[in-house]
């Protein structure tokens, strides 16, 4: 009984040996296949074509947006009348070090402001403590990569002395790519078509993307001869109620005198401005202010 006993233990232990030996096999082979993914993942994630990692780092994350808008907060101050907001192609890279050295945050901000000086840019903060690794991870650096009249924007946020953050705008005019029909099937839906044709600051004269806009509202106006439309501007909440009025109105009227150049009958049509007080999003926001510069086209009765 004794003997049967111990038989028992043991073919027990044995197939207990031989299950741990087994599970062990998978699970460093589930570990080493992991491994291997986030390797090959690594590889395919590349650099932007303007600027390159600091060495020793690895890129951990990147994302693209092909028109977005970024707000930043610099080290320091901006130079001059530098804007603290950039819009167009947007790509967020994350680099650390995940073995080895740190480069450090004076090398990770040297190697960006020599990088931008070979491309023929600039840098557009300054007043920050240099020599301080608080003075130069507090606070966005930012970068022209070009001497153009509108370069590239490379905008560096440094972490600590092992991680940091690298976002390029490209300036990039926003596709207006609205439709006749897209128009007609939104007013028949709600009686209002909202479009975001870009003006420059101040100024109610159209560019070449509203322009294109222009010829849109044209069509859908000779496709339906019944339509009348109230065109009517607005902008974000940024400067005096009156002012905001003029310029909403001044806008209008501009898209409504290309329209009747189009071969439209202005009799169908009317312009009205209502500077801020008709928000669509939330104007404590850089994003929501560019919501709320627009034009409506509501049907008229």
């Amino acid at each position: 009984m004794g003997r049967r006993f111990a038989f028992c233990c043991h073919a027990k232990q044995h197939y207990m040996n031989q299950f741990l030996f087994h599970w062990r096999r998978v699970w460093w082979s589930a570990l080493a296949c992991v491994a291997l993914c986030a390797s090959a993942a690594a590889q395919e994630q590349k650099d932007h074509p303007l600027l390159s990692r600091v060495a020793g780092t690895t890129l951990t994350s990147k994302s693209t947006q092909d028109f977005g808008v970024v707000t930043v907060s610099p080290a320091g101050r901006l130079v001059g009348k530098t804007s603290v907001t950039y819009e167009g192609r947007v790509t967020t890279m994350d680099y650390g070090t995940l073995e080895g050295t740190p480069p450090g945050e004076l090398k990770i901000y040297r190697n960006y402001l020599n990088a931008a000086k070979q491309l023929g840019g600039r840098q557009l903060n300054e007043g920050f403590d240099a020599s301080s690794p608080i003075g130069l991870s507090t606070g966005d650096h930012l970068f022209t990569l070009s001497s153009a009249a509108q370069p590239p924007i490379a905008v560096l946020n440094i972490t600590n002395a092992y991680n940091y953050r690298l976002t390029i705008v490209e300036p990039q005019v926003m596709d207006q790519s609205v439709k006749a029909g897209q128009m007609a099937e939104q007013i028949k839906k709600t009686g209002v078509a909202m479009l975001h044709i870009k003006f420059d600051t101040g100024k109610a004269e159209l560019k070449d993307d509203g322009r294109t806009v222009v010829q849109e509202i044209a069509t859908l106006l000779k496709g339906d001869p019944a339509l009348k439309l109230a065109i009517q501007g607005h902008t974000d909440n940024v400067g005096s109620a009156k002012s905001n009025q003029q310029l909403s109105l001044a806008r209008a009227q501009a898209v409504m005198k290309a329209v009747v150049a189009q071969g439209v009958d202005a009799k169908r049509l009317s312009a009205a401005g209502y500077g801020a007080d008709k928000p669509v999003a939330d104007n404590t926001t850089e994003a929501g202010r560019a919501q709320n510069r627009r034009v409506d086209l509501v049907k008229a009765s």
